[in-house]
């Protein structure tokens, strides 16, 4: 089959059934293309085994390690930015989360190779990922149906990681070597990581890794604050200066008028690991440890904050928020290829034990602690006359503690558990599938009481039909999914510091159910690729936080609703090739993502990315790769009540990349700048974004060594 059905083999080979045992028994190899807006050369997948080839995973978009590179970040959120349909929470930078077709939080499941990535920033956006895309092989973004296999709650999609801690393979020549190092000018970002993998002999290979990455507080193109923010605080400084308080509107004159560094947006992080692996002829074993920590700040809102002590003469005075976040990790994974029904297993184990500090200042606002549990098993069905799948059971046990005055919610105990199945059948040029999952979800807090338990059933149902030799498929999709309220959406109720909000959640949230369906079509050949999804989702009780319009001690109360939504969009992209010899080729590339999401009253739900097109060439020759594109954000003006529309605003940008050493890929060196003309730009997407723009000019210069 051609390269669309085999993207889903290769989500699967290199998410939750990728036994690299097998790849001494039976291989084949697979081209998949790389959509980053840069461009780069399509990154090779080595399938191992036989795998189902099902249409529930057509829509998948990945990042090999050159794109990674070239979009280097500390957040994950950051580093997927530039792919069609997804965008970026973009709280902080050093809290950014993926937002997929204008969903995140629980809806966007993050995974590390089809486990959780076990921290806490699915309960408030300013919670940092731990997730250091210095030490990745590559991300693999999937976006409908193929979600069911990670969870019914990730409606948005899953973001599957891909490292290297737990060798897969045997180093060619029994040992390899990663370095990387990368400067970027916007935020004086400095970062280096490197690791090794060694064989020692009878199937062994051994893994250690180790990155380091920090930043001085962003600089921007512009003003801080956005016009309407802008006007706001002048209003206030001129009610104070009436009110005789010169130094109060002083402060608020000059928070109005601020450029060029947004205070407080500092990070560092470092991580390190280390694995080892038997690779035999049967099956594999593995096991891997790491640690990761990191501290950034928290911008805050001018002319409001958190009042952190009170000085002599009553006044107080505002502290600056950071958090210091901590993981360490332990992750086991086997395989085992059989006879019979079934060809193989894989089982994925991981622990962490988490903890974050959100500090006021130098002193310790609120803390906290989660220890996790998650496991699978997935069962691979050999193919029995074009009849192909498999069967898995996930289970997972999170132990969350919230302590401190302004704790917003105590903490809870959870519990999952989830029997899944995927199936596809060939006749032919035809394709059927089907997905199923149940799920029982239980939350519970013994402090207040509350104990709620959740039966979640959901499944999608696939069609899809090859023309022109497997160059064109056309398919459609129904996906019902269904998601437990999060523990923060249930239990919220008081001030949470770092968003310098108050949440309140409700006992009484239902399950949030949704049906999905979506048409797509896929064409590539001789260079030439198109792309087309459309969707539309229904929602019968989408739960979202919303601004009460209320305050409490000058801090916004933000209340999470349950109402009916829908949402309704398209992504499309495409390359074509202008020219193309051996010497030289040049490709144009197009993308255009939109989403309109409404709920109850035909009014807009919070936070939804506008529609955005793209555009750009990428050229090769020889040792070099050089590409610039052009990316307009037009105006988002269905916003929130009470909030001003976001600006339209436009980037330019380009990369080039040189391999020096002729016919040798161990040194890859990378100049990338974005957002060329220093553009002021707001993301539609973001808490932050009244006082947060994005980036201003950033020129990256990365150095990546293999031998």
């Amino acid at each position: 089959m051609e390269t669309t059905i085999r993207l889903g083999i290769a989500l699967l080979a290199s998410t939750a059934l990728a036994p690299a045992a097998f790849a001494q028994d039976v291989g084949e190899t697979d081209q998949r293309s790389d959509d980053h807006k840069h461009g780069s050369e399509p990154v090779e997948i080595v399938i191992t085994g036989a795998l189902p080839d099902s249409t529930l995973l057509e829509n998948v978009r990945t990042l090999d390690e050159n794109a990674i590179v070239t979009e280097l970040d500390t957040q994950i959120g950051e580093v997927l930015d530039t792919l069609p349909g997804v965008s970026t929470s973009g709280f902080a930078p050093g809290a950014s989360r993926p937002v997929i077709r204008g969903f995140d939080g629980e809806r966007v499941k993050l995974l590390i190779d089809s486990i959780g990535s076990i921290d806490a920033a699915d309960i408030s956006v300013d919670h940092g990922v731990t997730i250091d895309p210095l030490i990745v092989d590559h991300i693999d973004v999937v976006q409908g149906p193929a979600v069911l296999l990670f969870g019914g709650e990730a409606i948005g999609g899953a973001v599957n990681v891909i490292d290297r801690r737990i060798p897969r393979e045997l180093p060619e020549g029994g040992f390899r070597i990663d370095a990387l190092a990368s400067y970027g000018s916007a935020a004086d970002f400095r970062a280096l990581s490197g690791s090794a993998e060694a064989a020692i002999g009878s199937g062994f290979v051994f893994h250690v890794d180790g990155s380091f990455s920090e930043s001085d507080d962003l600089r921007v193109g512009g003003r801080l604050v956005s016009d309407a923010f802008r006007a706001e605080l002048l209003a206030d400084a001129a009610e104070e200066r009436e009110e005789g308080h010169p130094d109060e509107a002083a402060e608020l004159e000059e928070a109005a008028n601020a450029t060029d560094r947004v205070p407080n947006t500092f990070t560092e992080a470092t991580s390190f690991g280390g694995g080892f692996a038997y690779i035999g002829d049967r099956g594999t074993f593995g096991f891997s440890a790491r640690h990761y920590d990191t501290r950034y700040g928290v911008p805050g809102r001018p002319g409001g904050g958190h009042a952190h002590e009170e000085e002599e003469g009553g006044e107080e005075e505002e502290a600056p928020v950071s958090i210091d976040l901590q993981q360490t990790r332990y992750d086991f994974r086997g395989t085992l290829e059989f006879d019979g029904f079934f060809e193989s297993a894989l089982l994925r184990f991981g622990y962490a034990e988490y903890d974050h500090i959100e500090f006021e200042g130098d002193e310790v606002g609120t803390t906290f602690d989660r220890e996790a549990f998650e496991g699978r098993i997935d069962l691979v069905q050999r193919d029995r006359n074009g009849w192909h799948g498999h069967v898995g059971a996930s289970y997972t046990s999170s132990d969350l503690e919230i302590v401190g005055e302004e704790a917003f919610f105590p903490g809870s105990r959870d519990r999952n558990f989830a029997l899944f199945t995927l199936q596809a059948v060939d006749i032919g040029a035809l394709t059927l599938d089907a997905a199923a999952r149940y799920q029982k979800d239980s939350i519970e807090n013994r402090q207040l009481g509350v104990s709620r338990e959740f039966d979640l059933f959901s499944g999608a149902l696939g069609v899809a039909y090859r023309f022109l030799d497997d160059d064109l498929i056309v398919g459609a999709q129904y996906i019902r999914g269904a998601r437990a309220p999060s523990n923060s959406e249930l239990l919220s109720n008081g001030l949470h510091v770092a968003t310098q909000a108050i949440e309140v959640g409700n006992l009484d949230f239902g399950q949030e159910t949704s049906n999905q369906f979506e048409a797509y079509a896929r064409y590539e050949a001789n260079g030439f690729r198109l792309s087309a999804t459309g969707f539309h989702i229904d929602f019968d009780g989408f739960i979202t936080a919303f601004d009460s319009g209320a305050e409490d001690e000058g801090f916004p109360i933000f209340e999470y609703r349950q109402v009916p939504a829908r949402f309704t969009g398209f992504e499309l992209d495409g390359a074509v090739p202008l020219i193309r010899s051996e010497a030289f080729s040049l490709t144009a590339e197009a993308a255009a993502e939109f989403v309109h999401a409404e709920r109850e009253g035909n009014l807009p739900v919070p936070r939804i990315p506008p529609f955005q097109l793209s555009g750009g060439l990428r050229a090769e020759a020889g040792a070099f790769r050089v590409s610039a594109d052009v990316e307009h954000n037009f105006e988002q003006d269905r916003v929130e009540p009470g909030a001003a529309p976001v600006a339209a605003y436009t980037l330019v940008n380009a990369a080039i990349t040189w391999q020096p050493l002729a016919d040798n890929e161990a040194l890859t060196l990378s100049l990338v700048g974005n957002n060329l003309f220093d553009e002021v730009g707001r993301r539609a997407t973001s808490f932050t974004r009244d006082f947060l723009p994005i980036a201003g000019r950033d020129i990256r210069l990365t150095a990546k060594l293999r031998f």
